[in-house]
């Protein structure tokens, strides 16, 4: 019996286990939390990362909500930063965040506040955040797609609403949260939110990669500054097209380069444990035939690798597998190749609406 027979039996009861026990799963709004446990901060104070006081935390949180029929994003930024009564609460001056590979344009609609001064945030963009120039960095987090910057500073930048003193008049800020809507050009097939907040920044410059990243001024007692970073990224699932022999070079501080086994590398997500990557059903490459004409049958090539200077075993792979959804709700699995140290799960799970995902769920040696 051959290799890729044994992959196929193995899979076809992976497949008849996943069909039949599809859960559901509360598909809550697709966020980026900016500070908090694990983040980090511009001038070395991490977790939870804090500005160049050394003192002061900072935090935000950018929800997105997209509608791939008229292909209008919302962002909604709100500032986070925790309240010390009494002390000014840094206000949020430059926001970043990036857009997948099917975007190619983006231009900002509106701009519109809970309350305060009318936002006037400048906006740029970069198409390809990987390639030099790199036009929206924020040291040392790397380059990123989209970058809102507000020309005035502190004045006319968004303040917590909860903070009971800040760092200007509340007259001369803009009170959050503050949502932007954004026009998006370029295929939105299969494109979701998940797709905007799994995505990460292009390093060099820079050596912490993040999905997204915030600047904040005026806060704590001696003004501090700084800009501040999701949690760190160090596990990332490779969504390619084929299998075969490959190289990742890893957006870590050491500059890794991982052998893959896997080809065609069309993008690839920071993993969380606490949140696993999912893909729609209907993101993959169409294969016809393949002596199921009934079906429009999808296949896609995944792999999770992970770097880690603090364990034992710094360098870890998960072995690859080969997925197959049709949309029928039927789902295959093939892993194949080696493994050492990662261990990548698949289950498939439906939201709310019916629609189904792939999840991938991993777990990691961490002697």
């Amino acid at each position: 019996m051959t290799t890729r027979t044994l992959r196929t039996l193995a899979a076809v009861l992976l497949a008849a286990c996943l069909s039949t026990t599809a859960e559901a799963f509360q598909q809550t709004p697709e966020r980026i939390t900016i500070g908090g446990p694990g983040s980090c901060g511009s001038d070395g104070f991490n977790d939870p990362g804090r500005l160049n006081d050394g003192i002061t935390e900072a935090a935000a949180v950018y929800i997105f909500d997209l509608d791939t029929s008229t292909g209008i994003l919302t962002v909604e930024v709100t500032n986070t930063s925790p309240v010390i009564p009494g002390v000014p609460n840094p206000v949020l001056t430059e926001i970043y965040f990036n857009t997948p590979a099917e975007v190619t344009g983006i231009t900002m609609m509106t701009q519109v506040a809970a309350g305060g001064v009318t936002p006037a945030f400048g906006m740029s963009y970069d198409a390809d955040r990987f390639s030099p120039p790199a036009t929206n960095v924020s040291s040392p987090f790397g380059s990123f797609s989209v970058g809102l910057t507000n020309p005035g500073g502190i004045s006319g930048g968004i303040a917590n609403a909860a903070a009971d003193t800040l760092p200007a008049p509340p007259g001369s800020l803009a009170m959050g949260p503050v949502v932007f809507t954004f026009l998006l050009s370029g295929d939105m097939t299969g494109v979701d939110e998940r797709l905007f907040t799994e995505a990460c920044s292009g390093t060099p410059p820079g050596d912490k990669p993040a999905m997204g990243s915030a600047k904040f001024q005026g806060g704590g007692v001696a003004g501090a500054s700084g800009n501040i970073s999701n949690a760190a990224v160090e596990c990332f699932l490779l969504v390619a097209r084929a299998e075969g022999a490959s190289s990742f070079p890893a957006p870590t501080p050491s500059g890794h380069v991982f052998p893959t086994q896997v080809g065609g590398i069309v993008r690839y997500h920071g993993m969380s444990s606490n949140a696993p990557v999912t893909i729609p059903f209907r993101v993959a490459d169409p294969v016809a035939g393949v002596g199921r004409t009934a079906y429009e049958w999808r296949r896609f090539y995944v792999q999770g690798l992970l770097w880690n200077p603090d364990f034992a075993q710094p360098e870890q792979w998960s072995q690859p597998i080969e997925v197959w959804v049709n949309s029928a709700g039927a789902a295959y699995a093939f892993p194949f190749g080696s493994a050492s140290g990662l261990t990548l799960d698949v289950d498939v799970v439906t939201n709310a609406n019916g629609e189904l995902f792939v999840r991938f769920p991993f777990s990691a040696n961490e002697n």
